[in-house]
């Protein structure tokens, strides 16, 4: 879903499901890229259907919030419902970096 909001800034959600890992991440990477370029400024990263996290994604997320970042936007994290994904990015401290929203409505809201 992408949708236009206020002064031209763009908001766009990306809903990953299974793992997020070597064999997936490169194409959410290159999806969130292709919307960066299309002028979303704004990406929600709904977690719900997401089943596990790896190094690789982790680190193709944190391209695409330097990307984001480059380009002014930002990029919230919402509704991570596996207590293993949340406590990883608890210790690796990624809420320093990018929001992370318990629900859809607060990351909506976050905007």
């Amino acid at each position: 879903m992408v949708r236009g909001e206020g002064s031209g800034l763009k908001t766009a959600r990306i809903r990953p499901q299974g793992p997020l890992d070597i064999t997936t991440s490169g194409e959410f990477r290159d999806r969130a890229w292709r919307l960066i370029e299309e002028g979303v400024r704004h990406l929600i990263v709904d977690f719900g259907d997401v089943s596990a996290i790896d190094s690789s994604g982790i680190a193709k997320m944190l391209a695409v919030r330097k990307r984001l970042a480059d380009a002014g936007g930002k990029m919230t994290v919402e509704n991570i419902t596996r207590p293993e994904i949340r406590k990883m990015f608890e210790t690796l401290l990624l809420h320093t970096l990018m929001e992370i929203r318990d629900s859809v409505k607060e990351a909506e809201e976050s905007r």
